[in-house]
């Protein structure tokens, strides 16, 4: 039975830790938040004292494949929604891409982190 409560004290060490983590992870975010507000979604790379810290962040798209459907029968071309197809319509067809992005639902991903020390010998 030992190492069933090994293994709980283990898991609650690990909560734990996971926890402080995520609060430190979130006062990173915070001190690089003009940057990031500045660049958008993507990565940053800032210099700060002797770390070098990365930030990503992004979103993901969910399609409302029935008001896609519905958009489909009424034109000419194949709906293909990707990066490539929506640049074009953009620039080529205005009112068809706006009808089709208002079949997107953004959400923001979790944002990675990434810290280093940088070597002060170079």
């Amino acid at each position: 039975m030992e190492i069933y409560e090994k293994y709980l004290l283990k898991k609650i060490e690990l909560d734990r830790v996971k926890s402080e983590l995520e609060s430190l992870q979130g006062q990173i975010y915070e001190h690089n938040i003009d940057a990031i507000k500045a660049k958008g979604l993507g990565s940053i790379t800032a210099n700060h004292g002797a770390f070098k810290v990365s930030v990503t962040s992004g979103e993901s798209v969910k399609w409302d494949e029935k008001e896609l459907n519905n958009i489909a029968v009424k034109i000419p071309v194949k709906l293909d929604v990707n990066k490539t197809w929506l640049k074009d319509l953009k620039e080529f067809n205005l009112d068809l891409y706006d009808e089709v992005m208002a079949c997107a639902t953004y959400t923001p991903k979790k944002p990675s982190f990434k810290v280093e020390r940088i070597n002060e010998e170079n």
